[in-house]
C-alpha cells in the first residue's frame, strides 16, 4: 500500500512540475511580447519625434541611404501631414540643387507617396501619383 501511496505521489508532483513549467513558459511569452511591444513603441516615438533631425541630416549628405531610409521611416510614424509636407518638400528641394541624383528622384517619388497617403488618410492615389511626378518634373526644370 505505501508504494501506491508514494508512485501517486510521484505521478502528482510529475503533474505538478509540468504544469509549473507551462505557466513559466507563458511567463516568459508574455515578457518577451511586452519587451517587442516596449522597442516598436520607443522606435515609433524616436522617429516621430526626430523627423527635422532626419531631414537636417538627409541636407548634410542628400546621398546617404541611411539618411533615405531614416526620413521615409519617420515620415511613416508621423501622424499629421503638416510634417510629412515639410520632409517632402525638403526632398524636393534637395532634388532641385542635385536634379541629375537618380537617388535624390526616388527618394522625392516614395517621399511623395508618404506625404499624399498621409494627406488621404490612407495610400496614395493615382492622381496623387501624378501630383508628385509634377512636383518632380517642376524642381528639375
Amino acid at each position: 500500500m505505501t508504494i501506491e501511496i508514494v508512485l501517486i505521489a510521484i505521478v502528482a508532483l510529475i503533474f505538478l512540475v509540468q504544469w509549473l513549467d507551462s505557466l513559466e513558459t507563458e511567463r516568459r511569452a508574455r515578457r518577451a511580447k511586452e519587451q517587442a511591444e516596449h522597442r516598436q513603441l520607443m522606435e515609433m516615438l524616436k522617429y516621430q519625434d526626430s523627423l527635422k533631425d532626419f531631414v537636417g541630416r538627409l541636407r548634410e549628405m542628400p546621398l546617404d541611404p541611411s539618411a533615405h531610409g531614416d526620413v521615409l521611416k519617420s515620415m511613416g510614424f508621423q501622424t499629421n501631414a503638416g510634417a510629412t509636407g515639410f520632409a517632402y518638400e525638403s526632398v524636393l528641394a534637395l532634388l532641385a540643387q542635385q536634379p541629375q541624383e537618380t537617388l535624390l528622384r526616388q527618394l522625392a517619388l516614395k517621399a511623395g507617396r508618404i506625404h499624399y497617403g498621409k494627406v488621404r488618410g490612407g495610400e496614395a492615389s493615382f492622381e496623387d501619383e501624378q501630383r508628385i511626378m509634377n512636383d518632380i518634373q517642376v524642381r528639375l526644370m
